[in-house]
């Protein structure tokens, strides 16, 4: 199947009773993240109906808006040495769980894939740590995806700096 998006980084969420409202929040990490932030209601529906396979209709959608973030992971040529773009990255997703949103899901994606050998699931103990498996000079299981999907979850070291 093609699809008519590529380079997308969403994050998948569940607002708490407390948490800012979308839009608030949208205007508030879009300073964070020096670019467009969009709701699930301003998103490609083909972008969503893609994710909705991988995290269920009862999570909201949130899409980093940038057709060049992708390209960092081409330059990252050390996982200790983190592109400023992808910490940008890190800070939203840490700014979000401020919010008053439970983060659940990461996804960064190359090429949108039916085939799962393509899309690799991670729930490493680094958001960081998990993010340089888009990196072209990752060589470990789930290199060469063209879909990466974190579970932050278990991603410890995101959940204790809230």
């Amino acid at each position: 199947m093609e699809y008519s998006f590529d380079c997308s980084q969403l994050v998948a969420v569940r607002r708490s009773s407390g948490s800012l409202a979308p839009s608030e929040a949208c205007r508030i990490l879009s300073e964070v993240w020096d670019g467009e932030v969009k709701y699930e209601d301003q998103i490609d529906s083909a972008k969503v109906n893609y994710l909705r396979r991988y995290n269920g209709p009862s999570l909201e959608l949130f899409e980093f808006v940038d057709k060049e973030f992708i390209g960092e992971f081409e330059d990252w040529h050390d996982a200790n040495h983190v592109p400023r773009r992808v910490e940008q990255f890190e800070d939203c997703i840490k700014k979000f769980m401020r919010c008053g949103y439970g983060v659940e899901t990461v996804f960064i994606i190359n090429t949108p894939t039916e085939s799962q050998s393509r899309v690799h699931r991670t729930a490493s103990n680094s958001l960081l740590g998990a993010l340089y498996a888009m990196s072209l000079f990752y060589t470990d299981e789930g290199a060469g995806c063209e879909v990466l999907i974190v579970n932050l979850k278990k991603c410890g070291d995101i959940q204790k700096d809230t």
